[in-house]
């Protein structure tokens, strides 16, 4: 009788394992709505063990946040590039985000620019992984597509679109 109540621990872990391994994902994240939101910066170290250090190898660490925001569509960010104090970055869900660069910690004004996906309208049709900017031109990759579109940066229509052949 005690040896049946001591396996049974083990085996109701493994049971709860292997159902918690093979459930289904939800459904992919919201292509995000266009318009404004907040974007909380929190400055953070790079070694939180030794706040005070600044360099790896060659690399001299000069600043680090840690960003949220009130719109459930930010997050999962793939690509970003700065330019001046601006920072232009794309997220999984194929949305285009623009913030101030952080000077220290507080609050900014995010514009959420959902990109127009070309007839792409599942997630993984939507999965940006580059960005490339020059002058009023971007540049942006699809990862599950093999996909470059570009788009006009003032409005971020999307201007063309290209993929390797099907072998």
């Amino acid at each position: 009788m005690l040896r049946h109540r001591a396996l049974r621990i083990p085996a109701l872990l493994l049971a709860f394992l292997l159902l918690a391994t093979i459930t289904t994902p939800g459904p992919p994240p919201p292509a995000g709505r266009a318009g404004t939101a907040r974007l909380s910066a929190r400055a953070v170290p790079l070694d939180e063990d030794d706040p005070g250090r600044r360099r790896v190898g060659a690399l001299i660490f000069l600043r680090g946040w840690e960003l949220s925001s009130d719109d459930q569509s930010f997050g999962g960010l793939s690509a970003m590039q700065v330019e001046g104090a601006r920072v232009i970055a794309v997220g999984d869900a194929g949305t285009l985000f623009e913030f101030d660069l952080p000077t220290g910690e507080g609050a900014t004004e995010l514009r959420i620019v959902p990109l127009s996906a070309g007839g792409r309208s599942a997630k993984s049709g939507r999965d940006t992984e580059s960005l490339a900017l020059h002058g009023g031109r971007a540049w942006i990759g699809f990862e599950g597509l093999n996909a470059v579109a570009r788009y006009r940066r003032d409005g971020w229509a999307e201007e063309s679109a290209a993929r390797p052949d099907e072998p």
